[in-house]
């Protein structure tokens, strides 16, 4: 396995916390992924590794970095950027909390890419305008169903307003138009809510039992039941989306219950290698009663071959300026 820089500094900080040789770390970080069938990435199954040798891992120094040098897995990393889109707050409302979330496009003289600001981050950097400079730090990065990156800030220290530095030859566009959502079309998933996935329901009343116990009918032999929510995106529009039991299995590539309760102990699902992944989703849509907004429900999902599709629609775009 080649060492990069990050994994180094990850067996490092590891190393210097345990009486473990940064070798062995390595073994047991690979073996950890190999358990998991490599659902999670290396930092992922380093934490993992870390918090059962009862250590904590911290993120380190800055890494300063180009538009252009942003890749899918960097880590650490610090990069400016002047916005030249702004997208309107969209609110929502679940499982008792409100939410929001906010899409910027920023550009420096290597290139653009899009940023999502979520929740406190949306309130902390309501001042931002059009032709601000702003620093992102420590951020994630997923591509979206077209194959561009994506920076995503969930923390207020992921991004702020850099007064100080400015960025030459960027000018700012107009706002892309927006369309409706689709229940039979490609999307990649762009987040999953840290919850519970395995559930043990009654076999009677089909309610959550505790420790083999349901509140209405007793000691039970519960069935299994597994669910995962979040958003997908397909490019254009983002929808709350729902999985369940065989879904969830064909979206962690897994059917060993024991390996997924084990994800459960992950501090987010970041880590998961089906994140920022393109499907192709079919489902049901229908309002969510709690949030009045449109839900699906998904009914099968396959992975896409993002070259092949961004090859058909070069394709099609060729076909279209020819005409």
């Amino acid at each position: 396995m080649k060492m990069t820089d990050e994994k180094n500094k990850i067996l490092e900080e590891i190393a210097g916390k345990s009486s473990l040789t940064k070798e062995d770390l390595e073994k047991k970080i690979i073996k950890k992924q190999e358990e998991l069938d490599n659902i999670v990435s290396f930092e992922g199954a380093a934490f993992l590794v870390a918090d059962e040798l009862n250590i904590s891992i911290v993120k380190k120094e800055e890494n300063a970095v180009k538009i252009k040098d942003i890749t899918k897995n960097i880590a650490s990393f610090t990069v400016w950027g002047k916005i030249i889109q702004m997208f309107d707050v969209n609110e929502f409302e679940r499982e008792q909390r409100k939410g929001k979330v906010q899409n910027i496009i920023i550009s420096d003289e290597t290139g653009s890419i899009g940023v999502s600001l979520w929740n406190e981050v949306v309130d902390a950097n309501s001042d931002l305008k059009i032709s601000d400079v702003v620093r992102i730090e420590n951020a994630s990065v997923r591509k979206n169903n077209f194959g561009n990156l994506e920076i995503r800030c969930f923390n207020k220290e992921n991004i702020c307003l850099d007064e100080g530095k400015t960025i030459e030859g960027v000018t700012a566009s107009p706002p892309a138009a927006t369309s409706i959502n689709s229940i039979d079309g490609d999307y990649y998933l762009i987040s999953l809510r840290k919850k519970p996935i395995v559930y043990y329901l009654c076999p009677k009343c089909r309610k959550k039992t505790t420790d083999g116990v349901c509140q209405t009918h007793g000691k039970v032999k519960g069935n299994l039941f597994l669910v995962l929510s979040g958003i997908i995106d397909n490019g254009i529009d983002r929808t709350d989306a729902v999985f369940f039991n065989t879904i969830v299995y064909d979206l962690l590539g897994t059917k060993d219950v024991e390996k997924i309760k084990q994800i459960e102990t992950l501090p987010n699902y970041l880590n998961l290698s089906c994140i920022g992944n393109f499907y192709h989703i079919t489902g049901t849509v229908k309002e969510n009663s709690f949030t009045k907004e449109d839900e699906i429900t998904v009914r099968k999902i396959e992975p896409v071959d993002i070259r092949k599709k961004t090859k058909e629609m070069e394709d099609k775009f060729s076909e279209f300026k020819s005409a």
